[in-house]
């Protein structure tokens, strides 16, 4: 049985974007969540972190990752994620 490789993923809600109109947050959602790498990337379940089914696909590691994210037709999710691999 091979070793599971695993990355820190902290995900940052930078802004939200309402009718072009952008407000910044700034708020930390996860800090360094342990997720298991798969093939130099990790999966992101947007679910439970803003209430949307989406996955988002990141390169482990990465800085400042940055994913627009539609929430609604008229909500924009604008995200900073940061992956760090655990050697």
């Amino acid at each position: 049985m091979g070793v599971i490789a695993t990355c820190l993923v902290t995900v940052t809600l930078d802004s939200l974007e309402v009718l072009g109109i952008e407000t910044e947050i700034g708020a930390d959602l996860v800090t360094d969540l342990p997720l298991p790498e798969d093939g130099g990337n990790v999966e992101i379940d947007l679910e439970p972190l803003l209430g949307i089914d989406e996955t988002l696909t990141v390169p482990c590691p990465s800085v400042d990752f940055e994913a627009e994210v539609g929430i609604s037709p008229l909500l924009t999710a604008n995200l900073v994620i940061q992956v760090a691999e655990i050697v």
